[in-house]
């Protein structure tokens, strides 16, 4: 059973088990704070019901794992189109994907060992940063 707690009219959850009700889509998240010239400071990420999402100038390549958690392998490509999603392994990480490759969206962190949605991140496999979203 998942639990949800409305704070300010936002979720945060605590549950192994993420749905669509408690993710509370239709949302879209853009990018936080980029430098300018960052690959992803015109991201758009819109997830809707049923699986289907719409993105916008988003980076993607291939979906990997690294020291057990999931990540992207990055190519220097944005994707803008439809495109699919569904849970990943990890209850914090949604696959959001399209027929030549996609992408993880990883939720933050919140209070109390918490799953937090109002911010969400795409870490690349290299380490060398992190694409970052904020929710509106």
């Amino acid at each position: 059973m998942a639990l949800a707690v409305a704070v300010a009219g936002f979720f945060i959850v605590s549950s192994k088990k993420i749905d669509e009700e408690t993710l509370g889509l239709p949302a879209t998240w853009t990018a936080t704070m980029p430098s300018h010239g960052e690959l992803w400071e015109n991201a758009e990420i819109n997830l809707n019901p049923g699986g289907k999402a719409s993105l916008t100038a988003v980076p993607v390549g291939e979906i990997a794992k690294r020291d057990g958690r999931t990540c992207l392998r990055q190519s220097s490509k944005l994707y803008s189109g439809e495109a699919e999603w569904v849970m990943g392994d990890e209850s914090s990480v949604i696959l959001v994907k399209y027929p030549e490759g996609g992408f993880p969206l990883v939720a933050d962190a919140g209070k109390f060992g918490s799953v937090d949605w109002l911010d969400a991140a795409t870490p690349f496999c290299d380490g060398s940063s992190t694409a970052t979203y904020g929710r509106r």
